[in-house]
């Protein structure tokens, strides 16, 4: 008897456990009940994939009310305070929708900050209302997800790069080719004008003399060989610059201390 409590106590454990690892890693909260189950599991699949892709945390988050929070206020606070975003500075974005009241809220955090910028995000917004205006909330969130994606891939915009350890967007210095150019026309002004004082102060002038070079040259050949040993050729991919998407990201503290970025609008 004790054998058979054993046994149906660890089965229905296991039975249970994977459901409840599956809760707690879900990132589909749909607490407006505006997805179908099927919908909800697409959904739960593709904001799987994405964070796999970009190496950082998406939420998805439906509502009817902000209990009286803005909706940066609530979409922050939620982030915060639900346990979400990846590596030290908490990486990842969060999709707010509220049908009810008509209102998309993205916010974003860590690393998600550099590459979702303010004109990347006005972007994303944008393509939401159309499909949203459709009451069609999953067409939204895969616009949104496929949108995350692709930014990321591009990079982060304007030659800027992220320093894990502060948490700080940095500018990386480039010259460009009007930059080169100008060096260029600076250093030859400069090499003119030393050429030309030199050339006044010992007075050289061109004349008829002709150094007697055959009578006074001297020619000696040698045998040399050169053996090339070894070789090789390291490539590296420069990538375009495109300023389309480009600009800033604004940032503001939450509730709880964190910084994060984003942007909402109405629909």
């Amino acid at each position: 008897m004790k054998k058979t409590f054993i046994a149906l106590f660890f089965g229905v454990f296991f039975f249970f456990l994977p459901a409840s690892v599956q809760a707690a890693d879900t990132r589909i909260i749909d607490q407006a009940n505006l997805f179908t189950s099927e919908q909800k599991q697409s959904l739960e699949t593709s904001v799987q994939a994405v964070k796999k892709s970009v190496n950082m945390d998406l939420v998805i988050v439906t509502t009817n009310s902000t209990n009286g929070k803005s909706y940066t206020e609530y979409a922050d606070d939620y982030y915060d305070q639900n346990g979400y975003g990846v590596g030290k500075n908490k990486s990842g974005a969060l999709l707010l929708i509220d049908m009810k009241n008509r209102q998309i809220q993205i916010s974003t955090a860590g690393k998600m900050v550099a590459y979702l910028t303010d004109k990347r995000i006005n972007t994303l917004l944008t393509r939401l209302q159309t499909p949203l205006r459709e009451n069609n909330p999953a067409k939204g969130v895969e616009l949104f997800l496929e949108g995350v994606d692709s930014y990321y891939q591009k990079g982060i915009p304007n030659g800027k790069s992220y320093d894990e350890q502060t948490g700080k967007i940095l500018r990386v210095h480039s010259l460009s080719p009007l930059k080169i150019f100008v060096a260029f026309l600076i250093g030859g002004i400069a090499a003119g004008i030393f050429y030309f004082s030199i050339l006044r102060r010992y007075q050289l002038k061109s004349g008829t003399y002709t150094y007697p070079y055959r009578e006074k040259g001297d020619l000696t050949l040698e045998d040399q060989q050169d053996l090339l040993v070894d070789t090789f050729m390291t490539t590296r991919i420069i990538p375009k610059n495109n300023d389309s998407d480009g600009g800033g990201s604004s940032t503001h503290m939450s509730s709880g201390g964190q910084s994060h970025g984003g942007g909402g609008t109405s629909f």
